[in-house]
């Protein structure tokens, strides 16, 4: 093939790798690591490159057996790297590393096609193993640098065809690839539109689900217990120390910096809540969660406990994990994909029925949630199917009986010594007028979030075992696991089963990418309650917080929703993580504006809503017959006047024939015009009548004696002295009658 003459192909091609290997590395690397590894392949691949270019002249076959040598060395590197990374990072420093060696003897086009595709399949895996928003701007720079490429080899091309002069001004003034990178704004932009106002249609159910990462082992489960029982027995069996911190937890399995993940969960600890902006997880599933990682069951007024009743240790078959025999509603697939470490919990929603985990050993509570021989670690991958029934928008197992129903268990309805009679009372006035258990839920639940204000501020206050009492009568004010408390406690005075979860709210969808992201601040506690007939329901008592809803399929046809309503997220995570940061008030009020635009844009389309379906209604009723008359009247009143109109046309004519010829002879001929307009020959403004007439007779010679006589006329009427007479006007109406028939 045709060597390379042209040396912006080696600009474009250098640009191509430095993007689509960086794109590569940020989807296995942090960004601290993505830079450095970056730098160091841009000038490996400049180096080889520029060696490129060099042997394109030399053609050196030293260092053509060097490049073989190297590439056989690369093949060690792929096998040593599959050992201790896996296969997918082996390959994809393999391709990265075989590019740069076959670099040193690019000169042909050839070569050049060979490093696109390998440029592509870089920036197709980072497209498909990234999950960040920011991934949209890699692609946008390689669609620009790829254009510019391929012009810079379009021009190569054609300077392979030419031959002295004609060479040299192609390779001076081309400047192809500059128009080219408009081309490619111009197509970004119009993709960006098309992809926001084109409609999306749901996809087929079909759903795998994988697992990978790390390997979890018993051997790391024993040296976990070990490590607990360790701690319990140094610290008095983990008794609390209320003189000083609380009680004493394992460190080790506490990654998120959650206080609602130890063994014991102290409500006015200041690790209760966390507003740090990380993101822990991301979520692939086809509507929001809750995602439960630990529940607590007992509570002495301020600290939560839980008494590991029914735990049992399960054992998988190549990491499936069997959890109950069927899945009685349709299934709900879920795909985690660890991005911190976190503790040894394995987050699921409720219920969870199939477990596909990368480990030989998992641990079952009696109250269904999982855990880990060890804490997850970065990197981890699992899935999880879980049955998700229930009644209106919460989730519940669906399933009367449930072994884990709460029943005779007096974990579920234990109430600690402190609980007053004024707690009794109220929660009997709140639930004493509602029929059934699940009514008294939801009344209690909808007290607590109208009645009291949702507030990190209680974090920082004073300690105490009348906690619940003072928010519930005095303050007014708490975090959600106040709210959750409360409920769970009014909950078991009416003698109905509960218990407080903790876990993360997954609801913050990316359209972007397609996943769910999880920051340390959706850190959450919420309420499950066991309903008779029903199973175990979620109950959210939390103000601002909304137990997830299915994600209408007519809500997803568009991109714009899901779109914006991420952005509104991030500003509302940036403030909340940044709350005293002078660039988060400036934040809150583009949001409050926004929110305002937003709603009355809403009033609007519900207006405009309800008028079409009054209108609609209209229509079904008498609406139809109203519109078929006056269609009826229109299209009849059109006949009637294009029938009519050239009869009464006609008419004046001959009246105008008889009282003034001249004006009859110009009219005549304004009508003759009309008519050959709509024949397709209109007369051009600067023509002249004669002018005019040899048009009409090229087209309509069969008519040539009247157009004539109606052109001499014409002329006579318009331009001399002497008026036509009635023979003259006599003569006129003939012709204009025969060509109106003709």
């Amino acid at each position: 093939m045709n060597p390379i003459q042209y040396p912006p192909v080696y600009i474009g091609l250098w640009f191509l790798f430095l993007i689509s290997v960086s794109a590569a590395t940020a989807t296995r690397l942090s960004l601290g690591m993505t830079v450095p590894v970056t730098l160091f392949w841009a000038v490996v691949y400049g180096a080889g490159l520029f060696s490129g270019w060099y042997f394109r002249e030399k053609r050196s076959n030293e260092l053509k057996i060097a490049t073989n040598i190297l590439a056989v060395l690369s093949i060690f590197v792929f096998i040593i790297i599959n050992f201790i990374q896996g296969l997918e990072t082996a390959f994809l420093v393999f391709i990265i590393s075989l590019q740069a060696i076959r670099n040193l003897t690019l000169f042909n086009r050839r070569d050049f096609y060979f490093a696109f595709i390998v440029s592509l399949m870089l920036i197709s895996y980072a497209a498909s193993a990234g999950k960040e928003t920011y991934f949209i701007f890699f692609i946008i720079a390689y669609v620009l640098v790829a254009v510019f490429t391929l012009m810079t080899d379009y021009i190569n091309d054609r300077l392979a065809h030419t031959r002295g002069g004609d060479k040299e001004i192609l390779f001076n003034r081309m400047n192809l690839p500059v128009k080219g990178g408009g081309i490619a704004i111009a197509v970004i932009i119009l993709a960006l539109l098309i992809y926001f106002v084109t409609p999306r249609f749901p996809s087929p159910h079909i759903q795998t689900f994988p697992a990978s990462g790390w390997w979890y082992d018993r051997d790391e489960m024993s040296q976990r217990d070990a490590r607990k029982s360790g701690l319990n027995e140094q610290n008095g069996g983990g008794e609390p120390d209320i003189q000083g911190d609380g009680y004493y937890y394992d460190q080790t399995s506490d990654k998120s910096g959650y206080a609602g993940f130890r063994d014991k969960f102290d409500i006015t600890d200041r690790g209760s809540c966390t507003l740090e902006n990380n993101i822990v997880f991301y979520l692939q599933s086809s509507q929001p969660i809750y995602a439960r990682g630990k529940v607590f069951d007992t509570f002495d007024g301020r600290v939560w406990g839980d008494s590991q009743f029914g735990n049992r240790i399960l054992e998988g078959d190549r990491g499936k994990f069997v959890l109950a025999d069927d899945v009685k509603s349709q299934g709900l697939g879920q795909v985690y994909i660890i991005e911190e470490d976190l503790a040894e919990f394995i987050f699921t929603a409720y219920k969870p029925v199939t477990l596909w985990f990368p480990g030989d050993i998992v641990e079952q509570e009696g109250d269904l949630s999982l855990k880990a021989p060890g804490f997850l670690r970065k990197g981890t991958k699992y899935s999880v199917l879980s049955d998700a029934g229930g009644i209106g928008r919460m989730p519940a197992s669906d399933d009367p009986d449930d072994p884990d129903d709460g029943h005779g268990d007096y974990r579920y309805l234990q109430l600690p010594d402190s609980i007053s009679e004024r707690m009794k009372q109220l929660t009997y006035s709140i639930a004493g007028s509602r029929y059934g258990n699940y009514g008294k839920a939801a009344a209690i639940e909808e007290y607590l979030k109208t009645n009291y204000q949702y507030t990190l501020k209680t974090m920082f206050r004073e300690k105490g075992y009348d906690t619940i009492e003072k928010f519930l009568f005095t303050s007014g004010e708490g975090h959600c696991e106040y709210f959750a408390s409360s409920m769970v406690l009014m909950l078991r005075i009416l003698g109905i089963p509960s218990r407080l979860v903790t876990g993360y709210t997954a609801t913050r969808f990316n359209p972007m990418t397609g996943y769910y992201e999880v920051k340390r601040l959706d850190a959450h506690a919420w309420v499950e309650a066991y309903i008779d007939g029903y199973g175990w329901m979620e109950f959210e008592p939390t103000p601002q917080f909304e137990m997830p809803e299915g994600k209408d399929s007519k809500d997803s046809y568009f991109v714009t929703r899901d779109f914006l309503q991420y952005i509104s997220g991030q500003m509302n995570d940036l403030i909340k993580s940044n709350p005293e940061k002078w660039w988060a008030e400036i934040l809150r009020k583009l949001l409050d504006l926004w929110n305002s635009i937003k709603a009355f844009i809403g009033k609007l389309l519900y207006i405009l809503r309800d008028t079409v379906k009054n209108l609609w209604y209209w229509f079904k009723g008498t609406g139809w017959m109203i519109i078929s008359l006056m269609f009826f009247v229109g299209v009849s009143g059109c006949w009637i006047y294009h029938s009519v109109a050239p009869v009464i046309r006609r008419q004046r004519m001959r009246m105008m024939k008889e009282t003034d010829p001249t004006q009859f002879v110009l009219r005549c001929y304004l009508e003759v015009e009309r008519i050959f307009a709509k024949k397709g020959v209109p007369r051009p403004l600067h023509y002249s009548p004669k002018e005019y007439r040899a048009d009409l007779l090229r087209r309509f010679s069969n008519l040539s004696m009247q157009i004539d006589l109606l052109t001499d006329l014409f002329e006579i009427a318009r331009y001399s002295a002497i008026p036509v007479s009635s023979q003259e006007a006599e003569e006129a109406d003939k012709a204009y009658d025969f060509i109106l028939r003709h």
